[in-house]
């Protein structure tokens, strides 16, 4: 398992750190110049990296653990009374890190704040948590005040009225999901299509057994793998998966739902980089 996390310092600088479940740390530092994202160096960086020189040393189960703890600990801790004036699943649902992998690049995203002397003395903790309220729900276009209120238009709502807007939201991306589903079933066609060709080309060498496999892989800003589908024959035979976990109605293609499936319906507003490999593991057998 490779995860990214993000997190912001003092200065609103974004820290992307990725762990390679091989052992290898990259981090990516980026800064909003007025509404872009662009790439920003700064020196506290190497502090970063140097705290993380315990990562090469971790066994692969080491690093899973670890992963999945750190997941744990970038979990908001929301007062008690926002939870019994907001209810626990408004607050479950949305009162979070709302672009956690950095996907949708949004700056009112609340990402937690590197503790630069924790990290210096080399703490397990290094970060903070940021003033949750007021908190944005950017892609509702929704306020939630210091003292709890929900506002829309500068106008009061209720936390019913907040899920009628994430149900409109979906709704209005329909056309955008049938539009980007017409993509990723282009690639699965295609990669199968290559997959059948060169088995074709591979049963007719003098080979004595051999693997094959489809591997799509998706891509972040940095360039670090996000996720990825490995396919073998099998697999082709469910290529379309409903939405209807998600209250949409409609059928995609294994790969879009594969993204929905890890990253949230919004994973459709964003743009990835993907890419298509047909992997092969030839085996041959001599008796001498």
């Amino acid at each position: 398992m490779s995860e990214t996390f993000v997190f912001v310092d003092d200065e609103m600088i974004y820290y992307l750190l990725y762990l390679d479940n091989k052992g290898s740390v990259f981090i990516n530092t980026f800064k909003f110049e007025i509404d872009k994202v662009t790439e920003y160096e700064t020196s506290k960086k190497t502090i970063l990296e140097e705290y993380f020189g315990f990562w090469k040393f971790l066994n692969e189960l080491e690093r899973l653990k670890y992963i999945l703890n750190l997941r744990l600990s970038l979990e908001y801790k929301i007062p008690q009374k926002a939870i019994k004036k907001l209810g626990k699943d408004l607050c479950f649902r949305f009162i979070k890190d709302l672009d956690e992998h950095f996907l949708f690049q949004d700056k009112f995203a609340k990402h937690f704040i590197l503790d630069f002397e924790a990290i210096e003395n080399n703490k397990e903790i290094f970060f903070k948590q940021p003033e949750i309220f007021p908190f944005y729900i950017s892609y509702l276009d929704i306020w939630i005040t210091e003292d709890y209120k929900i506002i829309k238009n500068n106008v009061e709502i209720t936390t019913n009225d907040v899920i009628e807007l994430e149900e409109e939201y979906k709704k209005n991306l329909i056309p955008l999901i049938k539009k980007k589903d017409k993509i990723y079933k282009a690639v699965q066609k295609d990669s199968i299509k290559k997959y059948f060709k060169i088995n074709e080309f591979l049963d007719s060498m003098n080979i004595c057994d051999k693997n094959i496999e489809i591997k799509i892989t998706f891509f972040d800003i940095t360039g670090n793998d996000i996720y990825f589908n490995e396919w073998s024959e099998t697999a082709f035979k469910n290529l379309m998966y409903d939405l209807k976990f998600w209250g949409i109605d409609i059928k995609v293609s294994k790969l879009l739902w594969g993204l929905i499936d890890k990253f949230g319906i919004r994973i459709v507003e964003t743009k990835l980089n993907v890419w298509s490999e047909i992997k092969t593991d030839l085996q041959m057998f001599y008796r001498i």
